[in-house]
């Protein structure tokens, strides 16, 4: 792990510079009144079939893959103790709902219904449009 601390930074940098760039561009659309989200026919659950929430299970799944890493890291922390691995897991833990929420609220704040899974998705389009 303390080999990858160089890369992961970078990462965590880079999807920083992601939510930021996301953020800024929604909330200066919504500012200047450029987009006004179609929020009559909102629907929050967007796929009720069986199939779907089937099609969902490995995004779950994902998600919780990162356990195995858990051990390695304590491994790799100086004076490691069960209460300084909470510490880095609470501070990992709180970053990520920080930067999801972020994203997630601008994003929908900014195409409403027409949000893809993809935020960047809805970015490649608005591109191509002009």
């Amino acid at each position: 792990m303390n080999e990858l601390r160089f890369a992961s930074l970078f990462g965590v940098i880079t999807i920083i510079y992601l939510v930021g760039a996301v953020c800024y561009h929604s909330s200066f659309n919504i500012a200047s009144n450029a987009v006004q989200p179609p929020w009559s026919d909102l629907s929050l659950w967007v796929g009720s079939k069986p199939l779907d929430i089937i099609q969902a299970v490995p995004i779950f799944m994902f998600a919780f893959t990162c356990q195995i890493n858990v051990f390695a890291i304590f491994d790799d922390l100086n004076r490691a103790s069960e209460r300084r691995m909470a510490k880095v897991s609470f501070r990992a833990i709180s970053l990520c709902l920080l930067l999801y929420a972020c994203i997630g609220v601008s994003g929908f704040l900014e195409f409403g219904h027409r949000t893809h899974g993809n935020i960047l998705n809805n970015f490649s389009q608005e591109f191509t449009q002009g």
